[in-house]
Parts: structure tokens; sequence; C-alpha cells
């Protein structure tokens, strides 16, 4: 359950995580598989780097976002964050995050950042934003939205905004200026 899907650019499906919900501690995992759509074959991809605290031994990722050079940046509650070389051979965890994200989404900007949006679950907080440079490997918190949007996504549009979306509620993150 809860696993992570992304679709890479040679065609391939990049899956990672999840955990087992319905077990007492909840299990993560923290596996990734590739699948070959010209295949149709699964092959195992590495493993997340952890274990992380409180996560029942194994790091678990809530979003991955495929980056412009072909590496995955995988963000998790816990304060997670590795990015998958585009060779899919090894994680490796970037700069400390500047916080403990809690569900986090995150999409891509066209300056190949990483907006990742994070928000406490339990307080329904509005989100706090943070930046991810993969050039420079460094977290910068920037204005976030108003909204809530743990367990959501969130999507850049054509022109440059980003639609985040939870339970119902959605919001359109402008990013005009553009974010840095």
């Amino acid at each position: 359950e809860k696993h992570i899907a992304s679709a890479l650019a040679d065609g391939a499906v990049l899956v990672v995580g999840g955990g087992f919900w319905r077990a007492a501690p909840v299990q993560w995992l923290s596996s990734s598989e590739i699948y070959d759509s010209r295949t149709g074959s699964w092959s195992q991809g590495p493993s997340l780097p952890g274990p992380l605290p409180g996560q029942g031994g194994a790091p678990y990722a809530n979003t991955t976002t495929v980056l412009l050079n072909g590496s995955v940046l995988a963000v998790g509650s816990y304060g997670i964050a590795a990015v998958l070389d585009s060779a899919r051979t090894a994680w490796t965890p970037t700069a400390p995050f500047p916080m403990a994200p809690n569900n986090p989404i995150a999409a891509e900007l066209p300056s190949g950042k990483v907006l990742v949006l994070t928000t406490d679950v339990y307080d329904e907080a509005p989100s706090s934003a943070t930046l991810y440079d993969p050039a420079r490997d460094t977290w910068t918190a920037t204005v976030g939205p108003k909204g809530w949007y743990a367990f959501g996504t969130a999507t850049e549009l054509l022109d440059g905004r980003i639609l985040a979306a939870s339970w119902g509620t959605g919001e359109l993150y402008v990013t005009r200026p553009p974010l840095p």
C-alpha cells in the first residue's frame, strides 16, 4: 500500500516504498522496483537509505519527482530526502532537510528546482514550502500556499503555476515572479 510510482524518460516506471498499514506496527518498505514497459518485466532497484527513526526501521517516500537530468528525488515524512542517480544504481541522501517534513508533496519547476510542500497532518496547519536545488544539493525555505495539502498532489501547469490539491481542496500556487 502507499507505493509511489514515477514514469521515467525511457518508458520505465520506478516504484518506491510503501508499507503494510494493516500491520501493527506499520511496516514500511525501503525497496524500489523498476518496470520495463518494453519487455513487461520487473527488476529490483536499490533500497532507500535508512533506517530512519519512527518508521518501523525503514525509510518511507511520500513523493518522487523525476528531475531534468533523469535522476529521481524522493522526499518522505520524518526528514527522508534522497536522489536516485540516472543510472538507477544508488540512492544518495540529500543535504539535510531544513525541517522534518510531514506528508510532503512536490513538483519540479522549469528552473529544475523542486517545490516541496509539507504540512502537519495533526494540527492541519497551512503548508510550508521549501525549494530543493539538485545542482547545489541545497534546501531553501520559501513562501508557502495558504492551504493544507497532506496526502495530496502538486503538479506544474504549462504556465508555471503549481496546482496543489488534497482532500477536496485545491489552490493554484503562483510561481510568478518565478521562484529562484
